[in-house]
Order: C-alpha cells, then structure tokens, then sequence
C-alpha cells in the first residue's frame, strides 16, 4: 500500500519534534524497503553513502518518525533530515548486517525526496 505524500511544510515540525534542528538550505530524504512481493520490509537499517555534516536519521515508530529506533519497523520507513543537496546514495542492510539494497537519488534543498528500495537478493 503506497504511503501518504508528506508536505516539505511539515518538516520543520517533525525535524523538531524529533530534536534537531531545521535547515532549509539541506534535503530531507524518505526511504520505504520493500521485499520482493511488495510487502514493506521489517528490520532494515538505512546509510547514505557520502559524509553529511548535519545528518539526522530518523526510523518510523508507531506511526511517528523518532531518533530512537535504528531500524525499520513493519512500515518500512525511514528518513533523513539535513541532507546535502545533490546525489545521494542509500545503503540497506539487514539485521544481520548484510547489504541487501542500494539506491541513488537526488535531493534538493527544502524538498523531501521520496525513494523505495527493493532488494538486491
């Protein structure tokens, strides 16, 4: 089932409310794994392959992004707030640490990008 659009005007909030600080000068970034039948993926932890200064990850947990969680819940989702402009590469790994997914993306100042991985295996 496709996840709800989520304005760029409602990031400041949800960036704040999970205790950082809003830059709109930098991307936010959403990611949704999913396994080979569609189904949203349990587990999953997320990495962005270049170096960011002021990352925050977030992980959905009971229907609320959090800094809490390090991996996915049955929704699949995650997120990155404070993304550099530009290209992006996502990273997924399993909980046992193997990679299963990777996917590229460009990000634009003061946008959320939306991406859904599918694995590699």
């Amino acid at each position: 089932m496709p996840q709800p659009a989520l304005s760029s005007a409602a990031m400041p909030g949800i960036v704040r409310a999970a205790g950082s600080e809003y830059d709109p000068a930098t991307g936010s970034l959403l990611v949704e794994a999913r396994d080979c039948d569609g189904i949203p993926s349990e587990g999953i932890r997320y990495e962005l392959g270049e170096e960011q200064s002021q990352l925050t990850q977030l992980y959905m947990e009971g229907g609320v992004l959090s800094r809490a969680p390090d991996a996915t819940d049955a929704t699949g989702m995650g997120a990155f707030t404070g993304v550099r402009p530009g290209f992006a590469s996502v990273v997924a790994y399993d909980s046992s640490g193997a990679r299963v997914g990777t996917t590229g993306v460009q990000v634009a100042p003061g946008t959320i990008t939306y991406a859904t991985l599918l694995p590699a295996r």
